[in-house]
């Protein structure tokens, strides 16, 4: 077991304080900032005299609220410029195919089409092997329908009318889709960050895709997690699609993202879930 290093608790109760500030969104009064970090007002401010000094803090007038200081953004881009999105990415698939016993894919978008950028395939006898530098289907994969719908949608949309024009009838969950319920589930997909696929491109697969973003809130990667048909949970509140969409989340968070956590309709009912139970 490792042992526990002693640390500077009044360096970790500032960084406290600069923590509740950035995650509030705005700028703060002490009272509500304070109280966000739990601690009397009096208290906050000796920690925000100090904090204003080094630069993490400044101060508005003539109300007084509190704010990021220039210190703070500095350090927050020197942080962004040395994030590597693939490196990450590349951990949390490690992670998830580890702990799931699903293959983990992770795509981008590229050349105007969703392109697999990298798989991890868990230690099993049955696998679904995905290819690296595949392309991935716009309309009839999870992951495509993830950047279709979070994407920008004036990008988007004429590549959405050019596969319906080319005869494209994408399926969602044993049905098939006309345009108006293809943009139906576009919308339930913007409002979970998250799409699912049971048989729908390949009747042997079955798949869940969520959205990463970066610090500005657009959309740079999907992971998608992808198992033989019925051979895992697909419910929206099931562990799989929790697991993905607290590494999802995660992913964000690194890259500068605090994403929210969306709002969970009552789940749809699918089919299947583990081992073939209807649910």
């Amino acid at each position: 077991m490792a042992k526990a290093q002693h640390g500077v608790n009044s360096v970790e109760t500032g960084l406290h304080l600069v923590t509740c500030l950035a995650l509030a969104g705005r700028a703060q009064t002490l009272k509500d900032l304070a109280g966000a970090a739990g601690m009397s007002p009096s208290k906050a401010h000796r920690y925000l005299v100090s904090l204003k000094r080094a630069g993490l803090v400044e101060q508005i007038e003539p109300l007084g609220l509190y704010e990021l200081g220039a210190m703070a953004v500095t350090l927050g881009l020197a942080a962004l410029g040395r994030t590597d999105l693939h490196r990450l990415a590349w951990q949390e698939l490690v992670r998830l195919s580890g702990s799931l016993g699903l293959t983990a894919v992770q795509g981008i978008w590229a050349d105007d089409r969703p392109v697999v950028v990298r798989a991890e395939l868990p230690q099993g006898l049955v696998t679904v092997n995905v290819r690296t530098g595949g392309v991935l289907g716009l309309l009839s994969t999870a992951s495509g329908r993830v950047f279709a719908a979070l994407r920008p949608e004036t990008e988007m949309k004429p590549l959405i009318e050019r596969e319906f024009s080319r005869g494209a009838k994408p399926r969602h969950m044993g049905k098939t889709l006309d345009r108006a319920g293809f943009d139906t589930l576009l919308d339930d997909i913007r409002r979970r960050h998250m799409a699912r696929t049971e048989g729908d491109d390949n009747l042997a697969v079955d798949a869940l895709s969520g959205a990463v973003f970066n610090h500005v809130g657009a959309l740079v990667a999907v992971i998608a997690l992808v198992g033989t048909s019925g051979s895992f949970d697909l419910r929206w509140d099931g562990p799989v699609a929790r697991a993905l969409g607290e590494a999802c989340r995660g992913l964000s968070r690194r890259l500068g993202y605090e994403q929210p956590k969306t709002d969970e309709a009552p789940p749809v009912s699918v089919r299947r879930s583990a081992g073939g139970v209807r649910s």
